[in-house]
């Protein structure tokens, strides 16, 4: 089974309600799709987190984020093939897997791409020395929460 979630930002605590609620198998799938949190220091720090997460019943697929480090950056990863694509993983840690870019996987019968997009902070040109990838189509940024540009003053609310 495949099953998808946002941003974890490193915060696994709802996880083993989930898989006991959904009865996962080490087989199954959890696409997180970006900032695991997982590589966020790229270091020992990170391993008490690994540990925990290596006795998941469940396969994590990590779409990297802009709050974590890449895994093709970090020397312990090796690539190796995962679904039809190339992947990272650590050996200590087989159910963790990270994307690599431009790759295409089978999840579940689907072929999927995985692409680099540019961060919020490439995207709005802030802290690059080249400006924005493309024009911002999110609107405005305020208190680091994006705003849909809108004459009429309504404000778009999360789901």
């Amino acid at each position: 089974m495949i099953f998808v979630t946002g941003d974890t930002h490193g915060d696994f605590d709802r996880v083993p309600i989930f898989i006991s609620r959904s009865n996962t198998r080490p087989d199954d799938v959890l696409i997180i799709l970006g900032d695991a949190g997982i590589n966020f220091w790229g270091a020992e720090k990170d391993k008490y987190l690994k540990d925990y997460l290596a006795t998941l019943p469940l396969t994590l697929f990590c779409v990297h984020g802009n709050h974590e480090q890449r895994p093709e950056s970090l020397d312990f990863y090796d690539e190796v093939s995962w679904r039809g694509g190339t992947a990272y993983i650590e050996a200590e840690y087989p159910n963790l897997v990270f994307a690599k870019d431009g790759e295409i996987y089978d999840l579940g019968g689907c072929k999927t791409i995985l692409f680099k997009i540019p961060s919020v902070e490439e995207a709005m040109g802030e802290g690059t020395a080249t400006g924005p990838f493309y024009p911002n189509p999110f609107g405005t940024r305020r208190s680091g929460v994006f705003e849909p540009q809108n004459p009429g003053g309504t404000r778009n609310k999360p789901l």
